[in-house]
């Protein structure tokens, strides 16, 4: 099952698809609106606009530039704002308001019912699965006891060895080239950490099962690929199920799944063949138990292959990118030389989990996971009274402004002198991406000692958002930050990673700007139409060339 910390703001990734199905005359087809009110919320979007015209307003200014939406949000509305039909949301951006989301207990504020929806949405579990119980009495629990950090020492020891693995393959080929080759650095690093986490949690078998249908690593990678891209829509829900096979990307996300499905079926049929124990093996023994079949098994396993597969790889190659174009990299190559030479265990789970063990690898990759992720955390309010979140300033609150642009909406959530009481039943959004690029002179910027030092450490974990928080944290954030540690410390101290900015095409590449650095990085273009969905995903190549590493004396 996965730990969806990232979850779809429903109608957000359904409108990046299709901005063009708004016809222009719609807008003046609804003309009532509630009477401007200081004593209730902002709605989003000009005043003089329908309300559901504003709603799609905002659906494609998220869908078009993210950051540039979320901070004029912010901005505006001061950490709280509504954001009408089709959305029918309550967008928080502010970091105190976020923390107290996810301080709330699901009593308030519910996620497993969002949850349970998206496995059969998403996944495909039948009605039948819901209705037993099994998701939230059995399965979601044996979930988060097989990530727990005590849990995680067999899992990183298959991670590791199918990284060496794959390094020296890696170095066979340079040395065959006669020392040095040109290759996608995104290829090749989201293709090692999917074939390295797979065997992590799945076993060493999954790929050579003998079934009727197995799928090689490289045709896994390829069907997971297609799922992943159908996801946003899928999560929507706003395509209904009879027009799935018109949608190119729920067409072929559906042929991924049933891909993945079958591939994991046969294999659980099998007995899992090479997984003797672990989070896995206990959820499909969980749903074989209650007598579900072998299907409905494969649709939990795939929610947590997604989780698994879907953020992790990119941020390790956004670190990658980073890394390797910064001019840190001989302070960090040091300590990652040190920690090799001087640890007893270097590459275990309590070594790799310790912060304090590589201090400047793991502030990079704070830093870069604050610069590569976009998370939205939603719940569900469930007490009858609402529920109250302070205005973050009095300030920068809606009843503060006098801007003309803007009008209170009688849906919104009711706004007293000292915040919003956000109404039973609705839905709340929390936009973590606003605190990464705040609070911070120069908070574009990646620097690399951001995170620094105990207090360093403080603020990461205070105020880097990527795995979410509260019920809805991400159950695998620490295998997945031991897992990146893992990569870019082996890579690192075993090659030289020089990347040809001269190979991307005019208009393919993006600038990667550095705190404290005159000159520019260059990596590829990030993927559109996957806002609030934890990593940014990468389209394009980045070519580099690849040596082995001679170390100085």
């Amino acid at each position: 099952m996965p730990c969806i910390n990232c979850y779809i703001a429903w109608a957000q990734q359904a409108l990046t698809y299709a901005p063009s199905l708004i016809l222009p005359g719609l807008v003046w087809l609804v003309a009532l609106w509630s009477p401007s009110s200081s004593a209730t919320t902002s709605v989003y979007g000009p005043r003089w606009l329908p309300r559901f015209v504003r709603g799609i307003l905002a659906a494609y200014r998220l869908g078009v530039d993210e950051d540039a939406f979320l901070l004029s949000v912010h901005h505006q509305f001061g950490g709280v704002c509504y954001l009408p039909w089709p959305l029918c949301q309550y967008l928080v951006t502010d970091g105190a308001s976020i923390q107290k989301i996810y301080d709330t207990s699901s009593k308030s504020l519910a996620f497993s019912p969002i949850r349970t929806e998206m496995q059969h949405t998403v996944f495909d579990s039948s009605q039948y699965t819901l209705q037993s119980g099994v998701l939230e009495t059995k399965i979601f629990p044996a979930h988060g006891r097989g990530l727990a950090k005590g849990q995680l020492g067999l899992p990183l020891e298959r991670f590791v060895a199918s990284i060496q693995a794959r390094l020296a393959d890696l170095g066979e080929q340079i040395d065959a080239a006669g020392g040095s080759i040109e290759l996608d650095l995104v290829k090749w690093v989201t293709t090692t950490m999917f074939e390295g986490a797979t065997p992590a949690l799945f076993g060493s078998e999954l790929f050579s099962a003998e079934q009727s249908s197995t799928l090689s690593p490289s045709e896994l990678m390829k069907a997971f690929a297609a799922f992943d891209g159908g996801f946003p829509l899928f999560a929507s829900g706003m395509v209904p199920p009879s027009l799935h096979s018109f949608v190119r990307p729920l067409a072929n996300g559906i042929d991924g799944r049933r891909k993945l499905v079958r591939h994991l079926a046969e294999w659980i049929e099998a007995d899992m063949p090479g997984l003797e124990e672990g989070v896995v093996r206990e959820m499909a023994d969980i749903a074989t138990g209650a007598g579900l079949p072998a299907e409905e098994g494969a649709k939990m396993l795939l929610g947590t292959l997604w989780a698994l597969q879907a953020n992790a790889p990119f941020a390790a190659l956004h670190h990658i990118l980073y890394l390797t174009q910064s001019t840190l990299l001989p302070t960090l190559l040091a300590e990652l030389d040190s920690h090799l030479a001087s640890s007893a265990s270097p590459l275990s789970f309590p070594t790799l989990s310790n912060s304090a063990s590589l201090p400047l690898l793991t502030s990079t990759l704070w830093e870069t996971l604050r610069l590569s992720s976009s998370s939205f955390s939603i719940r569900i309010v469930q007490e009858k009274e609402g529920f109250f979140l302070a205005s973050p300033t009095a300030s920068s609150s809606p009843a503060a402004s006098s801007d003309d642009d803007h009008e209170a909406d009688a849906r919104a959530p009711p706004m007293t002198s000292a915040g919003h009481l956000i109404p039973q039943g609705a839905r709340i959004v929390s936009a973590t991406r606003v605190s990464h690029l705040l609070n911070e002179q120069e908070g574009t910027k990646w620097d690399g000692r951001r995170f620094m030092g105990e207090e360093g450490r403080k603020r990461a974990a205070r105020d880097v958002r990527a795995f979410g928080g509260g019920i809805s944290v991400c159950e695998g954030r620490s295998l997945a930050l031991s897992e990146l540690t893992a990569l870019s410390l082996l890579l690192l101290t075993s090659f030289t990673i020089t990347p040809i900015p001269s190979a991307y095409p005019p208009g393919e590449a993006r600038p990667l700007r550095f705190r404290g650095q005159e000159s520019e990085g260059v990596a590829p273009r990030l993927l559109p139409g996957r806002v609030g969905l934890g990593i940014h995903q990468i389209e394009g190549e980045a070519r580099f060339k690849i040596a082995r590493r001679v170390k100085s004396v």
